[in-house]
């Protein structure tokens, strides 16, 4: 029961799992995406499930909130909102306690189109971020775009960011 359960929090989520480990060995997107129209129903399958075995527990043991029953809880919700939290992670910037003297220097903004899930989004954000030069990033899957905000006296072009972005399987264009 709690691998068929796994496997449809996963399904729920779109395989954003699968997609953060590949993205761990620099393989592009995998097309999970493709998975999105179907998630409500997986949702509420993954819901049903849970109900299902909290019941069952209840009317063999008396009892809801059994060892088991709250690791798969944790698995399942995890693999299941594991987009939302990516999203919301990826969202957040600590640009507000920046300098207001950095906040003056122009971000560059990068159209990347092959943008699907939140794992591509993450993948993104990350090796963005590890370029010398790089302050900070926002990347937005709704926009299919990064903003990258340079730091002071970087020698950061967008063609950098182009390079960066293709060696991981993203093609970009920079806008000006």
């Amino acid at each position: 029961k709690e691998a068929a359960l796994g496997v449809l929090g996963l399904l729920s989520s779109n395989c954003c799992l699968l997609q953060i480990l590949l993205n761990y060995f620099n393989v592009g997107c995998a097309g999970f995406s493709i998975l999105d129209p179907y998630r409500p129903t997986f949702l509420s399958l993954t819901m049903t499930g849970l109900i299902i075995q909290f019941t069952q527990s209840w009317r063999n043991q008396k009892r809801l909130l059994t060892k088991r029953n709250m690791m798969t809880l944790i698995m399942v919700l995890g693999l299941t909102f594991l987009p939302e939290i990516l999203r919301y992670r990826n969202t957040i910037s600590p640009l507000q306690s920046s300098h207001l003297e950095d906040d003056q220097l122009k971000p560059f903004l990068l159209d990347i189109p092959g943008l699907s899930c939140e794992g591509c989004v993450d993948n993104v954000r990350k090796t963005l971020l590890k370029l010398d030069g790089v302050r900070e990033v926002t990347v937005s899957l709704k926009d299919k775009n990064a903003i990258v905000y340079p730091k002071r006296l970087s020698s950061l072009t967008p063609q950098d960011l182009e390079k960066t972005t293709a060696s991981i399987g993203f093609e970009s264009k920079s806008r000006e």
